[in-house]
């Protein structure tokens, strides 16, 4: 059976986009109506009825072009169709020469132990050139949970300033960003570059990044 690739038509396709799953599915209707994603920007691989590959991306509210991916997965032993849905979906929403947007991808903090499902993403985004970037891990804290005793050992106190923020963010990270989307979410992961030679994409692959978040997410 031949295999499509497509972006959905509308909003009537976000069930169809949604067909695998992923933390982030619940924000997509919110998105389209904000002007954070479009449709064009929603891609899926399908053999026949059946999705085996998405990939999406998001900008701010109004923006004409995507800022991150953060929408990649593929079925069980799909991985031939995502490589050839993101390759399609690349070309046909990055100009020629230019550097695709980063890749963010919200994981479970113990994925080091099951690491399959991260490699094989990575794998294929290595293939499309992406590096990596960083990975990091998003504390939570929830009300019922309790507040431990303090030992003592930290101490916690505002930032004096501006400079001082972002002189530590930048340290801790141990590398230079841009400055975030407007949106409450982690940084991208991995850069890529169209046309490059395979390189690994770091912690998480995909011309993105890569976070480890305390609530079960989908691998």
């Amino acid at each position: 059976m031949q295999r499509t690739l497509r972006p959905i038509s509308g909003r009537d396709e976000l069930d169809l986009f949604r067909r695998l799953p992923y933390v982030l599915n619940s924000e997509l209707d919110g998105d389209l109506t904000a002007g954070r994603r479009r449709a064009e920007w929603l891609w899926v691989a399908l053999d026949g009825d059946r999705v085996v590959a998405r990939a999406g991306w998001w900008a701010r509210a109004g923006s004409a072009e995507p800022f991150l991916m953060d929408f990649f997965d593929f079925a069980d032993g799909e991985v031939e169709a995502g490589e050839e849905l993101l390759r399609a979906a690349l070309d046909a929403l990055v100009h020629d020469g230019a550097t695709p947007p980063e890749y963010i991808r919200f994981i479970p903090p113990d994925w080091h132990d099951d690491p399959g499902a991260v490699q094989s993403r990575m794998a294929v985004l290595e293939r499309l050139g992406a590096r990596p970037l960083v990975e990091r891990r998003r504390l939570e804290w929830r009300p019922g949970a309790g507040v431990p005793a303090a030992s003592g050992r930290l101490r916690f106190r505002e930032f004096s300033g501006t400079t001082e923020a972002l002189d530590l963010m930048t340290r801790r990270a141990g590398h230079a960003r841009r400055p975030p989307p407007d949106r409450p979410r982690a940084a991208p992961a991995a850069r890529g570059r169209r046309g490059a030679p395979a390189r690994r994409t770091g912690q998480v692959p995909e011309p993105a990044r890569l976070v480890a978040r305390g609530d079960p997410a989908e691998r």
